[in-house]
C-alpha cells in the first residue's frame, strides 16, 4: 500500500492511498503506479510517499519505505 500527502498549496494529492490493484499493468512486476495530483496554483509543494508491505521469510514482518519529493510548479504555458 502505498499511501500520499502533499505539503504547500500548489498541488493537491487526489487520492491518498493506493493499492497493488491500482498497477497500471496488474502483472508486471515491479508494479507501477500513478500518483494523481492536481496543480492548483504556482508555487512549490512536497509530496510524500509511504510504501508498506511485508517481508516474508520463516516469519512475516512489517516493512516502510518513506520518499518526499519536491515539486515546482509554474505559469500554464500555451501551445
Amino acid at each position: 500500500m502505498v499511501t500520499l500527502a502533499s505539503e504547500g498549496t500548489a498541488v493537491e494529492v487526489v487520492r491518498g492511498r493506493l493499492l497493488p490493484s491500482d498497477a497500471v499493468d496488474l502483472e508486471a512486476r515491479p508494479i507501477l503506479l500513478r500518483v494523481p495530483i492536481v496543480a492548483r496554483g504556482r508555487g512549490v509543494a512536497l509530496v510524500h510517499a509511504t510504501l508498506t508491505g511485508w517481508s516474508c521469510e520463516e516469519t512475516c514482518r512489517e516493512v516502510s519505505l518513506e520518499a518526499t519529493t519536491t515539486l515546482h510548479v509554474g505559469a500554464r504555458r500555451t501551445p
